[in-house]
């Protein structure tokens, strides 16, 4: 099976002394603990257009595994298909 780009938001509560802080412990979180949502791409934002997803096969970035639509546009359900 195919693997396809998933945009996935991750809860994940840390103790840390500033906010910059607990993204850094985050960041280096095993994810013992969390809630998870995750549904397909329907737009690139902005800020993860250059970005490598986690678990690729390959070095493409988001823009390039999902062209059509990298200006934070959601697709029209027409154009999903």
């Amino acid at each position: 099976m195919a693997k396809k780009l998933y945009r996935v938001d991750v809860v994940l509560y840390v103790m840390a002394e500033t906010e910059s802080i607990a993204c850094t412990v985050a960041t280096d979180a095993k994810f013992d603990v969390f809630g998870c949502v995750a549904e397909p791409v329907k737009f690139v934002e902005p800020a993860w257009q250059d970005a490598v997803p986690y678990n690729a096969d390959d070095e493409r970035t988001c823009s390039e595994i999902f062209p059509n639509h990298t200006r934070g546009v959601p697709l029209q359900p027409a154009l999903m298909n």
